[in-house]
């Protein structure tokens, strides 16, 4: 029983085990899927009993890490020396997975804080989207329009504590345009009022992120339009699910309108 760093070829293996639950591995889905098992941004670490995957460690880049085990006692400690091992002082790292198991790894990753939140599911829309006569709805493509995108997550103060700038910002999102994709943005006339986007899209399912609404213009349902929107172009393209994160009741009373159903806690240490 041991570490060992997955090679290409092992792609099959990774998507079984994931397999058991779909929504909180699907990041792991979606880079294995996007970018494949590369070893420069992409490295799977498994860690095996009799030949059969017990845990999968997911580093992306160098500092963002996914952890996923089913089994309660599992080597945790294993696990965070595998972190610790690539960086040694956690500064800038990362680590998000299903609150079980992520959460036992809190002790051994000390300075890390523990954030939790509630994923999501949604398989079908509920509502049909409905434009305001004084509204209308689009994808955002092109670069101006990211750009415009990033100004008004900026507005938002949950937004602008995790700014990273605007460069990096747009270029994130024309990179993952270029993997599928989309982002709708809802116009009352020339102002952009509110913006829904994917990630970590496949041919199965996606993440919904970067919702929010311009300050002045909250509570008109501009942004249940623009998730709305989002799902229908999402399903229309034969997705068979939709998952997000959120932390608000007042949002979950939203998002389930819309057809979404809580799935697990999740768990993010940084």
């Amino acid at each position: 029983m041991a570490w060992q760093t997955l090679e290409k070829g092992a792609e099959d293996k990774i998507l079984s085990f994931v397999s058991a639950e779909p929504e909180v591995n699907l990041f792991m889905t979606g880079d294995l899927l996007n970018f494949g098992i590369d070893q420069k941004h992409v490295r799977f670490h498994s860690y095996e009993k009799n030949g059969v995957i017990a845990g999968l460690l997911l580093r992306y880049m160098k500092r963002n890490y996914v952890f996923y085990t089913r089994d309660s006692a599992f080597p945790f400690a294993e696990a965070a020396d595998l972190i610790r091992k690539d960086n040694p002082t956690l500064k800038g790292v990362s680590l998000s997975g299903k609150s079980e198991a992520v959460r036992p790894l809190l002790p051994y990753l000390s300075p890390l804080k523990l954030e939790e939140t509630m994923m999501a599911r949604c398989n079908h829309l509920k509502q049909e989207p409905v434009c305001p006569q004084e509204a209308r709805v689009c994808l955002l493509t092109r670069k101006e329009e990211f750009q415009a995108f990033y100004a008004l997550e900026h507005q938002i103060v949950e937004f602008a504590s995790s700014d990273h700038g605007e460069k990096d910002q747009v270029d994130s999102l024309l990179a993952d345009q270029k993997r599928g994709a989309i982002c709708v943005g809802v116009y009352v006339g020339d102002t952009l009022v509110a913006v829904a986007s994917t990630t970590a899209d496949t041919s199965l399912s996606s993440m919904l992120v970067g919702v929010c609404t311009h300050p002045d213009y909250r509570q008109k349902g501009y942004a249940s339009l623009a998730v709305s929107t989002l799902l229908k172009n999402r399903f229309e393209k034969g997705e068979k699910f939709v998952c997000l994160f959120y932390d608000n009741p007042l949002a979950g009373r939203i998002y389930h309108a819309l057809g979404f159903e809580d799935v697990a806690s999740y768990a993010i240490l940084n």
